[in-house]
């Protein structure tokens, strides 16, 4: 019914009896609540008391948002998460794009009531200005927080997948596996992409001691009707404990597929939660890693260092003879790019020999002190969702660090630069010598990797920005 008619009905019933009058209007300002408590929450609006203040603060006083509230760590569009008010959010789309995404929420939120989905949620959400408010759903768009969740409560989730493939059938969501360089979980081997728990996040709800599992549709920006292999593709990629649910669930819908191609796409998701998940739980599990991150340090055995040496010595002298995979690597160089060759000073091994003396402790100091500092940094900037006593996929997450390359090997470039060991006319250049201090950084990582003081390094090579060559280091 038109909240409109329902208003009018009310009132002017209110109005025609003068000796209940007082009486007729309380009904009449109870059956509106009502049926606007319902006619808001069927579209998916945003309703209660405190819509004024939200309404001030998106408008009025815009400015207090980006100075005083903590914002959500992930995602493209700038989330707040207002403390004085703990179940919204506000999100900074923009007017017109706000308008599209408050219509988009809608058309899938009438979907989904269509087809009596449950699982599936849609945070209500009105719109003041530049500002989304939207419901808070209590989710945690970290990867390892979901990847972890999908990964212990599997079965919980048969219900939400059975309707995401539904949903699937007449729309698809076409932001939620990404290619992109920046995600070093997509450079897992064999794999090649990553999910974006951002846009798709899971969580567990409870009713009357029944848990069941949720997924929050909180980015909808990116719907598209059409319908390809893309699509249950993209589900059995991010649920691949789920393949036979998948398939039964597009058989009785009659979606094509292959079969094969649908196989592959669930062994890719399976590693993928198995090497960026488990395996490194296992890993920090069997290291006996404590759960207190303010214990925690980064240390290599220094009693290694002789064959740190032995090694920077014996690369020394191959990249002298101009043999390394420096720029097989690194995509961002040319073809054919290769370091100078004959840098060295004679006696060359005697040259490659005082200088490991010097470049070996200062690439160990280097690595040490930049992956303390960056893992005090991120324990800092997690503090606030950190209890006494972090869960499983906290610590996996915070024992995940990207660094900027450059950090590595920064010290070893100046002695390089400095030295008298090297012909300078033939080695011409800091970023030549940086390149140099790169390939030595990168053959002391994949010895720690051998003698399992990290478990995982990932260089970072396939980014397109120069200004992002970061390695991902877990330990």
């Amino acid at each position: 019914m038109n909240i409109t008619k329902i208003i009018t009905k009310y009132t002017n019933s209110s109005q025609s009896n003068n000796n209940n009058a007082t009486l007729e209007q309380n009904n009449a300002a109870q059956v509106i609540q009502k049926h606007t408590r319902i006619y808001l929450k069927k579209k998916g609006i945003l309703s209660n008391n405190l819509l004024s203040k939200y309404k001030t603060l998106c408008i009025a006083r815009p400015k207090e948002l980006f100075k005083y509230m903590p914002r959500a760590t992930t995602g493209a569009t700038k989330v707040f998460l207002p403390k004085d008010f703990p179940k919204v959010i506000f999100k900074q789309s923009g007017k017109a794009s706000g308008e599209i995404r408050l219509r988009i929420m809608q058309k899938v939120r009438d979907i989904l009531t269509r087809q009596k989905s449950s699982c599936l949620i849609i945070p209500k959400a009105i719109r003041f200005g530049d500002f989304l408010v939207e419901d808070r759903l209590p989710i945690n768009t970290d990867s390892f927080h979901n990847m972890a969740l999908y990964i212990s409560h599997t079965k919980l989730f048969d219900d939400a997948v059975r309707e995401m493939t539904k949903l699937f059938s007449e729309n698809y969501l076409t932001d939620l596996i990404t290619y992109c360089s920046r995600q070093h979980l997509g450079h897992i081997l064999g794999v090649g992409n990553s999910v974006r728990y951002d846009n798709l996040p899971l969580f567990i709800v409870e009713s009357h001691g029944i848990k069941k599992g949720a997924i929050g549709l909180i980015d909808l920006e990116h719907l598209s009707e059409r319908q390809d292999n893309t699509t249950l593709k993209t589900l059995v990629r991010i649920f691949p404990y789920h393949l036979n649910i998948i398939k039964q669930e597009a058989d009785s819908l009659k979606m094509i597929y292959d079969n094969k191609e649908l196989e592959e796409v669930a062994t890719q998701g399976r590693k993928y939660l198995q090497l960026g998940y488990t395996d490194f739980l296992n890993w920090l599990q069997i290291k006996g890693i404590s759960n207190n991150p303010k214990n925690w340090k980064f240390e290599i055995n220094r009693n290694r260092e002789k064959e740190f040496r032995d090694l920077i010595e014996l690369e020394l002298i191959k990249l002298n003879q101009g043999i390394n995979d420096l720029y097989k690597r690194d995509s961002n160089y040319h073809a054919g790019s290769q370091i100078s060759k004959y840098y060295l000073k004679e006696d060359i091994v005697h040259s490659a020999r005082e200088l490991s003396y010097k470049i070996t402790p200062a690439i160990l100091n280097d690595i040490v002190n930049v992956i303390n500092e960056s893992l005090i940094s991120k324990i800092e900037k997690y503090s606030r969702k950190i209890v006494s006593i972090p869960d499983e996929a906290t610590i996996v997450a915070l024992r995940s660090l990207s660094i900027m390359r450059a950090k590595f090997f920064w010290s070893a470039g100046e002695i390089l630069d400095e030295t008298d060991l090297i012909n300078h006319e033939k080695c011409s250049g800091f970023i030549e010598k940086n390149r140099i201090a790169e390939q030595l950084f990168h053959i002391i990582f994949e010895k720690l990797v051998d003698y399992r003081e990290i478990f995982y390094y990932d260089p970072g090579y396939n980014s397109r920005s120069i200004t992002f060559q970061s390695n991902w280091i877990r330990f």
